[in-house]
């Protein structure tokens, strides 16, 4: 794990994902010396608002940073697999970092992504399918945390790097309300939400929460689609 970490940070050119400088090594340990982000953990920065959550177009711009740093760590061949606020670091700048990449899983087989052209409503321009990158790469370890851990991985078949687009609809719904939304009383309640339950959102006259758009809700919803093939992402 500490040597798919060092190759990740070593191999990785994105203004979203840290640096890694230098690394050595002494007899007992391993030293990676990385940039400095003294925002530090995301998860600090929710846990000190109000409620633990923060506007929709602040969300969204984070959202679409992480969204960046995934799609190219799928370009290089990896599944990132450990999204979640206290992975995420925060740059002076005001910008995201992904860190923490020792669960992440590299296929040995890369290959080209794909250009399509968009089916959606929001533009007309073709885009860049990582998917393609990855296509066909499936691993079995059971690895993530419990309330971001995609159904696939709970039935033990194999996932792909569709398991990133999951985590990724959990962490704008848990930036958006302050809580995940399949978190049980217990490992093997959560579980059972995950593989039972839609998502579902907190109610709107709740005066702690501001006003979701439905378009987010749209995203959210396709993220957490069960099936990984019809996933959006």
């Amino acid at each position: 794990r500490v040597l798919a970490e060092q190759e990740i940070l070593a191999t990785s050119n994105h203004p979203f994902i840290v640096t890694l400088y230098h690394s050595f090594q002494s007899e007992d340990h391993l030293y990676l010396c990385m940039e400095y982000c003294m925002g530090g953990e995301f998860f600090r920065a929710l846990q000190t608002r109000k409620m633990k959550c923060i506007p929709e177009s602040d969300a969204k711009f984070y959202a679409a940073e992480v969204t960046a740093a995934l799609e190219y760590l799928h370009l290089m061949g990896f599944i990132y697999r450990d999204l979640k606020p206290e992975n995420i670091l925060l740059h002076q700048s005001g910008h995201i970092m992904l860190s923490d990449f020792d669960l992440s899983k590299q296929t040995d087989n890369i290959k080209k992504p794909e250009i399509v052209n968009s089916k959606n409503s929001f533009s007309s321009l073709p885009s860049l399918d990582t998917k393609a990158c990855i296509d066909g790469f499936r691993t079995n370890s059971f690895v993530g945390t419990e309330e971001y851990i995609a159904p696939e991985v709970i039935w033990g078949k194999g996932h792909t790097s569709a398991v990133d687009w999951w985590t990724l609809g959990i962490f704008i719904f848990e930036m958006l309300f302050g809580i995940t939304p399949y978190k049980g009383q217990t490992r093997n309640q959560t579980f059972s939400n995950i593989l039972k339950h839609d998502v579902s959102f907190p109610d709107h006259s709740n005066p702690h929460f501001a006003p979701v758009t439905n378009n987010c809700k749209n995203i959210i919803k396709k993220l957490l689609i069960k099936d990984e093939n019809k996933r959006l992402g």
